[in-house]
């Protein structure tokens, strides 16, 4: 993408894409955060409003309310807008509306006319200005196995992250004990061996609605082998979870049938036991139920170098 704003000045001033999101935690309380962060989120603007070269750049989250000032936008439309396929059909004003929330994949597939005219053919992986109106899209789901973006709003050019090399997801029945453990393992391992930034590490529950923390016995034994981690709250594994994840590892057989059944199904053989250099199966048994957390520890660090070695040579 070249020359996405007609400028007549010669500026070089650079909006990282950071800059653009205007988040919606600042509006959903996320009880898991520390505080401070929570806290900071919450105290950011829903937009930013600046003059660049003689024309007006627009940053917010979700959209704009087409027939309202800039200046008096709807909280609900600038967060989570009411009316986001007109938004993009419909507006037609000489403000640049900066946006995230949604892809530019998602937006074409409800909006196809939105893209059909484009003189080239666009990359809707990458952030893109909509063609024939002043609204850059940003939003490339990294959370959800995408490239991270930085845009040069006035340029056009985009800087990406690299590729996600795989995303795996370790799964449990409590997501209190084994899959965390299993989560910050594989981190450090990855880590290790210089592959952390390529790998998106999480882990699931099939038997828990969510919301608890680590247990301690498990926290303490990463601890003492000094594996890092952070504030872990359980959540439940989805159908979901499925489609975002390459290689998902149940921790036992009970597991592992459940998680199919809420997968509704395996049809791309993603989910599996821990094998080991041998690549033989083998299961984790629950240290809610034997007490052994040390135990657990051992044969998920012996699954998680076997999946490394599997997945990286």
């Amino acid at each position: 993408m070249h020359h996405l704003f007609d400028d007549d000045g010669k500026i070089h001033q650079r909006l990282n894409s950071g800059v653009a999101r205007a988040i919606k935690i600042a509006a959903v309380k996320e009880p898991y955060l520390p505080r401070e962060v929570y806290g900071f989120l919450k105290d950011l603007p829903l937009y930013h409003c600046e003059t660049i070269g003689g024309r007006k750049y627009f940053f917010c989250h979700a959209g704009i309310k087409v027939d309202a000032p800039l200046d008096r936008q709807p909280k609900t439309y600038l967060i989570d807008h009411k009316n986001l396929l007109g938004f993009y059909r419909d507006y037609s004003g000489n403000a640049v509306i900066v946006v995230g929330h949604k892809s530019p994949k998602k937006i074409s597939a409800k909006v196809p006319r939105l893209f059909a005219n484009a003189t080239e053919k666009l990359d809707l992986s990458k952030p893109v200005k909509v063609p024939g109106k002043n609204i850059v899209m940003l939003d490339t789901h990294a959370k959800e196995g995408g490239r991270l973006p930085c845009v040069d709003i006035l340029s056009g050019e985009v800087w990406q992250s690299d590729n996600t090399v795989d995303s795996i997801l370790f799964v449990c029945a409590g997501n209190t004990c084994r899959s965390p453990m299993a989560k910050y393992i594989m981190r450090h391992l990855l880590d290790q061996k210089d592959l952390s930034g390529k790998v998106i590490v999480d882990s699931a529950g099939c038997g828990t609605r969510g919301g608890r923390n680590m247990s301690k016995d498990a926290r303490n034994v990463l601890d003492e082998e000094r594996i890092p981690r952070d504030a872990h709250v359980s959540k439940p594994f989805t159908p979901e979870d499925y489609d975002k994840f390459k290689c998902i590892i149940a921790l036992d057989e009970y597991v592992l049938r459940k998680a199919k059944r809420i997968a509704k199904g395996d049809p791309e053989k993603k989910i599996r036991l821990f094998t080991d250099a041998d690549g033989y199966r083998f299961i984790v048994e629950d240290p809610w139920g034997t007490g052994d957390y040390r135990k657990a520890y051992k044969e998920i660090r012996i699954g998680c170098s076997s999946l490394i070695n599997e997945l990286f040579g």
